[in-house]
């Protein structure tokens, strides 16, 4: 995670420094003169308060640090609408680089939009939004860091099939992250593809924990 965190944000400041630049990396100039300002960036997430994005938050902090930027970094408390607005807040800040892990792949595409209307470069962390990205030099958003979730719902799968191994049928229930949101998805794709041409293997229930432990154990006692 810490290399992620690392990458997230040193691929915000280059891509931010190369907008405000033109292509060679500088830093921005004070209004009362001769000191120079630090760069301002804005990562927008989606659910602070949950124990993977506590971490996050300070490990990125941690990296912003380290590199001397300003970064502001948003919540918006599972709420696709309430993302959109603060990525306008940032806008109006005075940023020059943005991340943002949707709450919506869909509903946050306008997060795009506002940016590239105020010549911010912008990249997707952690969770992708449901367009085509333009790669380095190209459109927002620019790149996506993170993981393959695709990948890691595989490795899942490859867990449950040995977890299931001697047993039909072996009857599972599923606990999933928040509802549409990519890892989700991804996740839950990359699971169920893999255990498919297992025919003992029958997920029972699935429900939902909004990526959140005490909601998790709660669920856990339910099934």
């Amino acid at each position: 995670m810490r290399k992620t965190l690392a990458a997230i944000v040193a691929t915000i400041s280059a891509v931010a420094l190369t907008a405000c630049s033109g292509g060679t990396p500088a830093a921005t100039g004070s209004a009362t003169g001769g000191a120079t300002e630090k760069l301002k960036l804005g990562i927008a997430l989606p659910a602070g308060n949950q124990t993977f994005w506590t971490g996050w938050i300070k490990g990125a902090q941690a990296e912003a640090a380290k590199l001397n930027v300003d970064l502001t970094i948003t919540d918006a408390k599972n709420d696709a609408q309430t993302m959109n607005d603060q990525v306008n807040t940032l806008i109006v800040s005075g940023i020059k680089g943005l991340a943002v892990a949707s709450v919506d792949p869909t509903a946050n595409k306008p997060t795009v939009q506002a940016a590239t209307d105020a010549g911010i470069k912008m990249i997707t962390s952690n969770r992708t939004l449901d367009m085509a990205y333009g790669g380095v030099g190209g459109a927002n958003p620019i790149v996506h860091t993170g993981f393959n979730d695709l990948q890691m719902g595989g490795f899942q799968g490859d867990l449950l099939i040995k977890a299931c191994e001697g047993k039909d049928p072996c009857r599972v229930a599923l606990q999933v992250g928040t509802l549409g949101a990519t890892p989700q998805v991804n996740r839950s794709k990359g699971l169920k593809d893999k255990i498919a041409s297992h025919k003992n293997i029958q997920i029972v229930m699935e429900e939902t924990n909004d990526f959140d432990p005490v909601k998790a154990a709660d669920v856990t006692a339910t099934m």
